[in-house]
């Protein structure tokens, strides 16, 4: 029988323990989907009250049993000097302990916890309760020689239980005033009204609106988490008339307003929040514009181009981008490596994720970051579903549109996840986002059905990377450089964008639904597709998987792809070791990998022109910029304008696609397309009125994340030695799941679960900012650039393409011409060895 959302106890110890004090091994565990493994990276769990308790389960080996009883343990968490200083256990259950009976064979050891609802889920203010668990081997009731404890040393516990993170209710306890001395330095303040009484200090968390919005269209969240006892800012964001010059002048504000605040917060309300404000535990949220205004200016205070006296960059514990446009390139827009996080709505019909090259590819801000990175991907959510406001518009288009009540629902659950572990290192966090969110998801007092998908990747400088698929394009070699074979239907790596802007599947381009590439960014994955029983293997040559015990990869369903015609996407992981021992996991256990959001395009049309001459027009509309098409094979992604081209066949006439693009997802306002041939206007449509046939349904290939603890493995043969294995097989094909299948994987690595790991600190900042002066700025003609102490200088446009570079050799003001230039932003950089300095540049003529 499968007993899914259990908390599962292990317990394994081996010969040769007796006589060397207590034994830690992890216990906390849950039973899987297929009832195969009990998975051991558990360490904390839902506390939905599911059943009458928690499974459990012995593995004793060949130890020679001196008992046939033992009493098991439910304990407050305490640290090893604490244990050390009173080794007395104290069940937290009123039953007490409880005898659990030994059995022969160690599969026949299953012990449920009585009353497990009694455990307390939360403090006031921090969701999720640190237990330990121990078997007292010789029911003495003191931890001893001999007895097996699960959270003895580490800042872990042995096991969390974690209760409801948000209701409707939960944000009635809370303080709202408003601070100004200027009009763009303006915000509202929320915090806890019983702040005084609480212990410590609290992180600043900073939102920033969008364009067109208001700062108070964040009121509710920041309500929420004053409720929870944050300290919140929500301020006004000069996001100017949108695009990218909102971006940085957005990004200033953000900035300017952090500092108004910690220079003048000790003046609010008589004082009340001085000593109970962290001010180097700061979090950065925007929303749309402010999305990316955030990372701007996150990554201004990495490179020094703001410098505050009261904060920099290592105060800022994680940047939270929220439906975040993405108009700079990665000189400009750069998560670098601080913890970020992206919400997406997968109905969101502004910043949409359409595969043109614009604004709307937010996933390309996130690929550029390399510390720890996760997504929250929302089915259903709109644009306008994620604040509080109430607007007539919510920017949402697709199926099972969800509102903003359900988007809140989840938004708010894994906000308070982020800001727990990222400024509190409140570790019974972390798995919301390792694991699978339809395996494993944050409690909310609604019945939510909402679909979510996300992944997670972890700081490149806490894994061992087998393949990520940057540094060597040969699908024989990994990029460790450790050999790959195996035999599939296709394999190969790809650029992450699709070329042809249609979402469509085409043989010749297989990276279609991918959107994460912009400019000059250059991230990549391998595309698999099978049809039978195929395998793709590593080979590690005895690589040691015990200490480092998290295999980590994740895995995206390519969209619209024929071979994709199943419910859901799994397959095998196996381990052999060089003796030829063998254990294969499926990834079923690890949460379904479920088809995209089924979004559809906008206009299709198919024709058959004659041979001869067309002209196209294409406008109308209020707002043309938003207006694009595609024919395949004449036209990729083209503007409203006039266009003309030639059918040129021997047959009667020409099959053709058309497609219509709307960026904003309103129906081009009524724009027209017409195409005119040799005998008059063969065809003219509007948006709205081409929606029928379509050419299929699927949106952005959405990826996920698996973290799969090696012991999964042991647990299905003990024979497996995890200190020497030769390879790592992927398994795909009916024996081992889904018997047809089109994936992008990407990210094999290799971690710690000891190690979770976090932003890598900037040490410093490798020039005097003062010199790097450049005026005028907005520059018409010319723009005058302090160079002293630089050796080169480059200007790169929006694209990231290089306009101008010079050797400079620190001859301190040099004169560059811009009226040849067309007006816009530019980026600056200043170059000495390996380091740079960089800023931005507007020409306005």
């Amino acid at each position: 029988m499968v007993m899914r959302n259990l908390l599962v106890l292990f317990l394994g110890f081996f010969i040769g323990l007796s006589g060397i004090a207590q034994t830690e091994q992890e216990i906390a565990c849950h039973y899987t989907v297929d009832g195969s493994i009990l998975h051991h990276d558990t360490y904390h769990v839902s506390g939905d009250p599911v059943g009458g308790g928690i499974l459990a389960s012995l593995i004793l080996d060949e130890y020679p049993i001196a008992w046939t009883t033992v009493d098991l343990y439910v304990v407050d968490n305490k640290s090893e000097q604490e244990w050390g200083e009173n080794p007395e256990l104290i069940d937290v259950r009123s039953i007490g302990a409880q005898s659990c009976s030994i059995q022969e064979n160690p599969y026949q050891n299953l012990f449920y916890i009585s009353d497990v609802m009694q455990l307390q889920s939360s403090t006031v203010f921090h969701p999720g309760m640190a237990y330990d668990l121990v078997f007292d081997m010789n029911s003495n009731g003191v931890l001893d020689d001999g007895d097996v404890i699960d959270g003895l040393s580490g800042d872990f516990g042995g096991m969390y239980y974690v209760g409801t993170f948000y209701s409707e209710e939960i944000g009635d306890m809370y303080v709202e005033v408003e601070y100004s001395d200027s009009y763009w330095h303006t915000f509202n303040v929320y915090y806890h009204p019983m702040i005084e009484q609480q212990e410590g200090q609290w992180p600043l968390v900073v939102f920033s609106h969008g364009w067109t919005h208001h700062y108070s269209y964040w009121d509710d969240l920041s309500r929420f988490l004053a409720n929870c006892g944050y300290i919140v800012i929500s301020h006004r964001n000069d996001v100017g008339d949108g695009e990218a010059l909102a971006t940085e002048s957005a990004s200033q504000t953000i900035l300017e307003n952090i500092d108004v605040f910690l220079e003048n917060y000790h003046t609010i309300d008589g004082g009340i929040l001085v000593g109970k404000l962290d001010e180097n535990n700061i979090v950065l949220n925007g929303h749309s514009t402010g999305g990316e205004a955030v990372v701007r200016a996150y990554k201004r205070l990495y490179d020094g181009d703001y410098v505050s006296g009261n904060f920099s960059a290592n105060d800022i514990k994680l940047v939270n981008s929220i439906c975040p446009v993405a108009f700079l390139s990665e000189l400009s827009t750069h998560p670098e490596g601080t913890n970020y996080h992206q919400f997406i709505g997968a109905a969101d019909t502004d910043v949409s994720g359409w595969p043109s090259n614009n604004y709307f590819q937010h996933f390309s801000i996130y690929e550029r970051g390399y510390g720890n990175k996760q997504v929250t991907y929302i089915h259903g959510a709109g644009h306008e579903d994620f604040h509080g406001m109430d607007v007539s518009n919510p920017y949402a288009s697709g199926p099972d549109l969800i509102g903003k009540q359900a988007t809140h629902d989840v938004m708010y659950t894994y906000m308070r996840s982020l800001l727990e572990l990222y400024c509190f290192d409140n570790y019974a966090m972390a798995e919301y986002f390792t694991r699978n969110k339809n395996e494993f998801k944050p409690m909310s007092s609604y019945s939510n059905s909402t679909f979510v998908s996300g992944e997670f990747s972890q700081d490149v400088n806490h894994v061992i990377v087998i393949d990520d698929f940057q540094s060597s394009p040969s699908i024989t070699d990994a990029s460790s450089g450790v050999s790959v074979s195996g035999s599939v239907l296709y394999s190969e790596e790809i650029l992450m964008r699709d070329t042809d802007n249609s979402l469509m599947f085409d043989e010749s381009d297989w990276a279609n639904g991918m959107t994460r590439a912009r400019y000059t960014d250059n991230p990549k994955c391998k595309v698999i597709a099978w049809d039978g029983n195929h395998s793709v293997c590593y080979h590690l040559d005895g690589m040691d998987l015990e200490e480092n015990d998290v295999l980590r990869f994740r895995s995206a369903r390519l969209t619209r792809h024929p071979l994709n015609d199943e419910e859901s996407t799994t397959f095998g992981v196996t381990l052999t070791d060089i003796e030829g021992n063998s254990s294969t996991v499926n990834t079923i256990n690890y949460g379904p990998q479920m088809p995209n959001y089924p979004r559809s395009n906008g206009g299709y049309y198919q024709l058959c022109l004659e041979p001869g001459n067309y002209t196209i027009e294409i406008g109308g509309s209020n707002w043309e910029e938003e207006m694009s098409f595609s024919i395949p094979g004449y036209f990729i992604s083209s503007p409203a304008g006039s266009y003309s081209f030639e059918i040129n066949t021997s047959e009667d006439c020409e099959e053709v696609e058309v497609l219509f693009y709307d960026s904003y997802g309103d129906g081009w306002d009524q724009g027209v397309m017409t195409i005119s041939g040799p005998d008059g206007v063969v065809f003219e449509e509007t948006m709205t009125s081409g929606t029928s046939p379509d050419p299929g349904f699927g949106w952005q290939n959405e990826f996920y994340v698996y973290d799969i603890n090696t012991k999964d493995f042991a647990w299905k043969n003990h024979d497996l030695d995890l200190t020497s294995i030769a390879t790592i097989c992927f398994e795909f094909g009916a024996e081992f799941g889904t018997p047809t299948g089109a994936i992008a994987i990407d990210d094999l690595v290799l971690a710690k679960s000891s190690n979770w790991g976090s932003t890598a600190e900037v040490i410093d900042t490798p020039f005097d900012q003062s010199n790097f002066e450049m005026y005028p700025n907005p520059a018409n003609d010319q723009v005058i650039v302090n160079t002293r102490g630089f050796e080169t200088l480059q200007l790169f446009d929006l694209s990231g393409r290089v306009v101008l570079e010079k050797e400079v050799n620190g001859a301190g003001l040099v004169g560059i011409d811009t009226g040849g230039l067309a007006s816009g932003i530019y980026s600056v950089r200043l170059v000495k060895d390996v380091n740079s300095q960089i800023r931005l540049l507007m020409v306005s003529h």
